[in-house]
């Protein structure tokens, strides 16, 4: 079952850093901004400190991370059935 956050984020084409961490979990906003530094998550960057990460990405984002065992598949499925 998804949250409610979940089901906003699902009806949107392009997330903000919050979206993201709330949906990915993660309570660092510097963890996002690692992977997004790093390559493993496509984004853009709005000026300033504003980002936007396709949800396309995250869910690409969420399918290679769930091969390499850190994903659920609560959440790799719950972005993909809004598509």
């Amino acid at each position: 079952m998804r949250t409610p956050n979940q089901r906003k984020i699902t009806n949107k084409r392009f997330l903000t850093l919050a979206e993201v961490q709330s949906f990915l979990g993660i309570k660092s906003r510097k963890t996002i901004l690692k992977y997004i530094h790093s390559g493993k998550l496509p984004a853009y960057k709005l000026g300033g400190t504003r980002w936007r990460i396709a949800r396309e990405d995250v869910e690409a984002f969420l399918k290679k991370e769930q091969v390499n065992g850190h994903a659920t598949e609560e959440q790799a499925t719950s972005l993909e059935a809004a598509s």
